[in-house]
């Protein structure tokens, strides 16, 4: 029984690049990292972690536009005030809505 999806992480993906989870990697780094998961995945879907869209709106559109070339299934994006924080760090001002509300 293998994974039914996976997800790629910002902070993994630096991580693996030997750098900190601290906003240097790039859309581009990510796309690349992004299409080696997607081969190496055999036919899993990849959910890619979009960060913030990496600017503005037109960012977000080439954003959205490079993952689903490299093959992602879905891309998730943070909605945060600039400058973005971890969101596992306290402070951020990052809440978790009930579902149930």
């Amino acid at each position: 029984a293998g994974a039914q999806v996976l997800f790629l992480s910002g902070f993994g993906a630096s991580a693996c690049r030997g750098e900190p989870d601290a906003g240097i990697i790039t859309r581009v780094e990510m796309e690349d990292v992004a299409r080696q998961c997607v081969r190496a995945a055999g036919g899993v879907p990849l959910i890619v972690d979009g960060d913030t869209g990496f600017g503005g709106a037109s960012n977000l559109r080439r954003t959205i536009r490079g993952f689903a070339q490299a093959g992602a299934a879905a891309v998730s994006i943070e909605d945060q005030a600039f400058p973005k924080r971890c969101t596992f760090a306290a402070g951020t001002g990052v809440r978790v809505v009930d579902r149930e509300a």
